[in-house]
């Protein structure tokens, strides 16, 4: 079991945190990564906590991430019910 999850952490985890715009600007990454980052949960987490942080933050811009987010959490949320039922049964 530990070797699956540092293989999620090694590989989903770590890559996501690196990119996500917490340690150096999305816009010093290159053109190519840069639609990658913008898709990624942690990037809408860490540019709406910036924006209200810095008072930059727009309500088209903030209610754009907490839907992403609140899509994403859903979907977590369904994937993981389905997931659990399937071991529950088996």
């Amino acid at each position: 079991m530990w070797s699956r999850v540092g293989r999620i952490y090694k590989w989903v985890v770590m890559p996501l945190y690196l990119f996500s715009g917490t340690f150096f600007a999305v816009a010093q990454l290159p053109e190519a990564l840069r639609p990658i980052v913008y898709v990624t949960p942690l990037w809408h987490g860490v540019d709406l906590c910036r924006s209200l942080s810095l008072g930059t933050a727009t309500w088209g811009g903030s209610l754009g991430h907490v839907a992403y987010l609140t899509a994403m959490g859903t979907a977590g949320y369904l994937l993981a019910r389905r997931t659990y039922r399937r071991h529950l049964h088996a």
